[in-house]
């Protein structure tokens, strides 16, 4: 990992309410996927997920958009 300041002032927008996306990793690698929007936050994304997951491993995305479609960006996982 490596970190560096910052200008605040690099980020030409903002997005408030991304779109997230959550995978569910259950027992024999069963999945469950989900897509939440207007979130508050990530603090509620992560409310949400805890009370869902019932023991399952879990991923957390936060989507943007890519060059040819709808990229991922990892933000929270159980693993």
């Amino acid at each position: 990992m490596r970190t560096e300041h910052t200008d605040p002032r690099y980020a030409v927008e903002v997005d408030d309410r991304p779109t997230y996306r959550v995978d569910f990793v259950g027992t024999y690698g069963t999945t469950e996927e989900f897509r939440i929007f207007a979130a508050p936050d990530l603090p509620a994304v992560q409310r949400w997920v805890g009370d869902q997951a019932a023991g399952r491993a879990y991923t957390v995305w936060v989507e943007y958009p890519g060059r040819s479609g709808v990229g991922l960006a990892q933000v929270l996982s159980s693993r």
